[in-house]
């Protein structure tokens, strides 16, 4: 036998992939034993993914901008109301969520109270989060039934984006203002939890250095529930091992 077929034969499987077939291939081997590394290789990567997608969506967090309500409902004998428009909230966060990773989109269907909208965040990694929701017709002056359907779909995509990305919404004359600055309950909250959990010094200065703040007293608001995020994603790591 050559020398080029002897290296050939005794390589190992480059992939993880080719590992299993190989352990497939093996009659000495229960394919059950096979199928339970599987399940573990599984979980393992599905754990990897979401580890992926927090650390990419607590970097995001504090990039994102408050958006300017810049449109207008007209309310008849009520009035008028202020709204962020959904093409002003996707010029302003895409650019941003796109660069690390993430991609958004959105599935709808027709029910008989009106209208479901589910959208989906994903990353790059293969983690995702979902979240939906159930409207009826917007019945409003002059509409017919697939206009109603329409602003329905419309209220609901602005909606599910601001719930997925924590985006704060303001009027035009507070939009130049400050971020609020975490409150104490807050701050007692996230320590309450590291504490409890016994998650140390090291822990707390990866967490810090995440946020990019020095202290929990420097973090904004809109930070707190990535910072509790994160913390939840690293309990249940540590739970699973």
């Amino acid at each position: 036998m050559s020398d080029a077929l002897t290296v050939q034969d005794e390589r190992a499987p480059a992939t993880i992939h080719e590992v299993f077939m190989a352990m497939a291939r093996d009659p000495s081997i229960d394919p059950a034993r096979i199928g339970a590394l599987m399940e573990l290789q599984i979980r393992a990567e599905e754990r990897n993914a979401a580890k992926e997608f927090n650390a990419a969506f607590a970097r995001l967090q504090p990039t994102l901008p408050r958006i300017t309500k810049k449109g207008t409902i007209d309310m008849g004998a009520k009035g008028s109301m202020k709204f962020a428009k959904y093409e002003d909230l996707d010029a302003a966060i895409k650019p941003k969520y796109t660069a690390e990773g993430f991609s958004l989109s959105f599935v709808s269907k027709a029910t008989d109270k009106g209208i479901l909208l589910v959208a989906v965040l994903k990353h790059a990694s293969g983690h995702q989060q979902v979240s939906e929701m159930q409207l009826p017709p917007d019945a409003g002056a002059g509409r017919n039934a697939l206009q109603a359907l329409g602003s329905s779909l419309s209220y609901a995509k602005r909606y599910l984006t601001c719930d997925l990305f924590n985006i704060v919404t303001v009027g035009q004359d507070d939009d130049g203002s400050a971020i609020s600055a975490v409150t104490q309950d807050d701050v007692d909250r996230i320590e309450g939890m590291l504490l409890d959990n016994d998650l140390g010094a090291d822990y707390r200065a990866k967490l810090l250095e995440t946020m990019n703040v020095k202290a929990l007293s420097d973090l904004q608001r809109v930070q707190v529930p990535t910072i509790l995020s994160l913390i939840r994603a690293k309990i249940k790591a540590r739970a699973a091992k």
